[in-house]
């Protein structure tokens, strides 16, 4: 799970032991000095980013059996919180789609294809958007270079990528990029091989 939970603008060697619910971060600020944070227990999906826009990322998990997000803030960890968002079939796809510099909770739901993305900038309003089918694979990321992450999915059978542009939804981009054995590199593929 490397990512920047010293925010420092380095990214940090860290794993999640699944077992012990063991968050162990090697940060490079302080290399000799390693910390451990029990967050999380063993059917968790780790889903660490920054939640709270401090520029320094949360840990924190989604219970699949619940559809919890515990996310512990770098800010105040003192006060952890709990989001019930999703249902177990979904997979996870935290990003900041609304572009105010702070991860929204969001899932992808295979069956339909459909995105539910919580906004931080106004959460009392989620989006529902229709975009991939059963066997793609999320791949959400920031296309268009606006500063918005996008919604796109890869398609292992045909190696195309399907993106919708947040600065132009309506034009939407095919790309072909690989092959079915292929891997699409994105944060949501980390989550993915770690759902038990």
């Amino acid at each position: 799970m490397p990512a920047d939970y010293d925010g420092d603008g380095t990214t940090d060697f860290a794993v999640w032991r699944p077992s012990l619910g063991v968050w162990f971060v090697l940060p490079s600020s302080d290399p000799g000095n390693f910390t451990l944070t029990q967050w999380g227990i063993t059917p968790d999906v780790p889903v660490p980013a920054d939640y709270d826009g401090d520029g320094t990322t949360d840990i924190a998990v989604w219970r699949p059996d619940s559809g919890n997000w515990y996310v512990l803030p770098s800010s105040d960890p003192g006060n952890f919180a709990i989001v019930q968002w999703g249902i177990t079939p979904d997979v996870p796809v935290p990003a900041d789609y609304d572009g105010d510099g702070i991860t929204d909770i969001a899932v992808w739901r295979p069956d339909s294809g459909t995105w539910f993305i919580l906004p931080s900038s106004d959460p009392g309003n989620f989006t529902l958007t229709q975009w991939g089918i059963a066997p793609d694979v999320p791949v959400p990321s920031d296309y268009d270079g606006d500063g918005t992450t996008d919604i796109a999915v890869w398609r292992p059978d045909s190696g195309n990528w399907y993106v919708l542009p947040s600065s132009d939804p309506g034009n939407f981009a095919i790309t072909q990029w690989g092959t079915t054995p292929d891997v699409p590199i994105s944060p949501v593929m980390q989550i993915l091989n770690q759902v038990p």
